[in-house]
């Protein structure tokens, strides 16, 4: 179950995208930026949807202050718009959107959207930054796979000191 954080002024839409995403995903919701970026630095969701127009801090400089603290900078952000622009697209993609929507929603394709968002950020902080390799987690899940099942397995695991600094000099 994927924590997902919603930012948007207007109540109504907010209640419909809870209502919507509320049977298979843990929801919080604020109404401006601030509390945004505020709530996503303490509950360090897995994605934030959010308004472009959002009071105080809009969606564009959502993305760059979420981006900017290394707490929430993996988190995936889908910017939403009732009036959409190409230019807006732009600049909400270069600013560090993953996606942007326009409203009124196709829930099917908004479903859509979520999903590969939310899985290409989970495939994401799954890497470890120092070798782009599957990490920590997806080893921990092939060790989990494999205890449950009736396979055979031998497991040898090796930690190497002082690896990083090895791998920044040589790759």
């Amino acid at each position: 179950m994927a924590k997902i954080l919603l930012a948007d002024a207007d109540q109504e839409t907010l209640d419909e995208i809870e209502q919507h995403l509320s049977s298979e995903h843990q929801i919080e919701r604020v109404s401006n930026g601030e509390d945004a970026i505020e709530v996503a630095s303490k509950s360090q969701p897995d994605l934030i949807i959010a308004e472009v127009s959002l009071d105080g801090v809009d969606g564009f400089g959502l993305c760059q202050a979420i981006h900017h603290n290394p707490k929430t900078s993996s988190v995936a952000i889908i910017l939403t718009t009732s009036q959409p622009l190409p230019a807006e697209k732009v600049r909400a993609l270069n600013s560090g959107a993953d996606d942007y929507l326009a409203k009124p929603f196709d829930w099917e394709a908004f479903d859509a959207h979520v999903q590969s968002v939310l899985q290409r950020a989970l495939r994401m902080r799954d890497l470890s930054p120092i070798t782009m390799l599957p990490g920590r987690y997806r080893i921990n899940v092939e060790i989990d796979r494999l205890v449950s099942s009736e396979a055979q397995y031998a497991l040898i695991e090796c930690d190497i000191t002082n690896f990083k600094a090895y791998n920044e000099r040589y790759g």
